[in-house]
């Protein structure tokens, strides 16, 4: 008895294992080519972010949603990403901005909330049209670390972490 709930306990740890890195892989960035995004949504993303020259595109499966991510350079030569939804809509736009032009607030919220990180870049995010938060970047055990803190300055979170 206690052998057979042993093994039953250790092949489902197994399958959730499975699941989580299968899950897990799915939730990933997969690299396509600009010639693969659909029309609807390079439209949108032209329309949101004018002027910008598109060097890369990618598609990923968020919560169950797929998103296209566009990646290029604006007319000052700044990185801007765009997340859209299969049917055209712009889910945020990042727009990658020297420190000086983060607002005072916000900045001192993060400064607040993290004293010991040093800020390495930050970009504006805008949903809408309007811009509604600043991503704060950092880095942390050789690794991108970002937080987003709302215009306001009265939120600041954990963002996402990426290996280098």
């Amino acid at each position: 008895m206690h052998r057979e709930r042993c093994g039953f306990v250790l092949a489902a740890g197994l399958a959730g294992l499975i699941t989580s890195v299968a899950m897990g892989q799915q939730e990933k960035d997969q690299r396509i080519d600009l010639a693969q995004v659909p029309a609807v949504v390079k439209e949108a993303a032209d329309r949101a972010a004018p002027g910008v020259t598109w060097h890369h595109a990618s598609k990923e499966i968020e919560e169950g949603k797929t998103i296209y991510e566009l990646t290029g350079k604006n007319a000052y030569r700044r990185a801007v990403e765009v997340e859209i939804t299969p049917t055209g809509e712009v889910i945020e736009v990042e727009t990658a901005i020297p420190l000086r032009e983060v607002p005072k607030v916000a900045l001192d919220a993060f400064k607040a909330e993290y004293p010991h990180l040093k800020v390495t870049g930050a970009e504006s995010v805008a949903e809408g049209g309007q811009v509604v938060a600043y991503d704060i970047l950092t880095r942390k055990d050789h690794k991108s670390v970002e937080y987003r803190v709302s215009a306001d300055g009265k939120t600041v979170k954990f963002e996402e972490e990426e290996e280098e």
